[in-house]
């Protein structure tokens, strides 16, 4: 997914649906990797079939960004942390319906 490169600038990674089933995200550690997979979603399992549940992860933007919060609260302070804090806001909010 991504290179040793392009995840030395990622801090964590959340996956919707994943289809390599938890396989590592570059070199984000898998403290910091979140895998979202709901009941019945057959790419999780590996099947190249989109059926309804697949297309439910909005739901869970609230999740995934306090998810995201929680790994860049440590490594952000201030300001940073106050901009993250917007910045997954507004993702979230994109997602949700």
């Amino acid at each position: 997914m991504l290179t040793a490169d392009q995840s030395a600038f990622v801090k964590s990674a959340v996956i919707f649906g994943d289809p390599n089933n938890g396989d590592a995200v570059g070199n984000v550690g898998a403290a910091n990797t979140k895998v979202i997979c709901h009941n019945g979603d057959l790419i999780c399992a590996g099947q190249a079939v989109i059926l309804a549940p697949h297309l439910t992860y909005g739901r869970d933007a609230g999740t995934a960004a306090a998810f995201v919060m929680s790994t860049a609260g440590a490594a952000a302070g201030g300001a940073a942390a106050a901009a993250a804090k917007v910045v997954v806001g507004k993702v979230a909010s994109g997602f949700s319906a």
